[in-house]
């Protein structure tokens, strides 16, 4: 987030991206078809002419997962909360011997 970007702002950005990309997805009938793998970029592997359009959504899933790990890595260094009672906390489970909701440390 930038300085001049309100949490609220990045969220209904995200949202946008999302419904876009479901839109887009829904677009397409053959999840086989070929995405052609850009040339001369030194991050792709210059022996793939093209990737599935499986191959790529599911490439994005684990990158999503990959950054919101980062992120989580972030934000537990910050209080200490994990992601499971996180969403308890969240969403209103009932605590378990298990796990308990989170709550703020006082």
């Amino acid at each position: 987030m930038g300085h001049d970007e309100t949490l609220a702002a990045v969220l209904a950005a995200y949202s946008d991206a999302a419904h876009e990309t479901r839109e887009i997805v829904d677009s397409i009938s053959d999840l086989g078809q070929a995405v052609p793998v850009p040339p001369g970029v030194p991050w792709f592997p210059q022996d793939v002419d093209a990737w599935s359009v499986r191959w790529v959504l599911l490439h994005l899933i684990a990158e999503t997962a990959r950054h919101a790990g980062h992120a989580d890595l972030v934000r537990e260094a910050v209080d200490g909360a994990t992601a499971f009672p996180l969403m308890a906390a969240a969403e209103g489970w009932p605590a378990t011997p298990w796990m308990q909701p989170w709550e703020p440390k006082i």
